[in-house]
């Protein structure tokens, strides 16, 4: 005799399979949003730092001459 379908069936949807570059994704784009908010912050401190400069009538150098 076949007793398999007496056995109980689980309900309801089938569980997804969990895609194994998911919490990869999440990682890199969480990475990415606390890079960008680096960059601003040290944007706007350059800005401020010329500004400054300005201000105080100090002549900023260049990236790569020399004083």
């Amino acid at each position: 005799m076949n007793w398999e379908g007496l056995a109980p069936k689980k309900r309801g949807p089938s569980p997804k399979e969990k895609n194994p570059l998911a919490a990869r994704v999440a990682a890199l784009e969480k990475e990415t949003v606390r890079l960008k908010a680096r960059a601003e912050r040290a944007e706007a401190l350059v800005e401020l730092q010329k500004k400054v400069s300005e201000i105080l009538g100090i002549e900023l150098k260049r990236n790569g001459e020399k004083s």
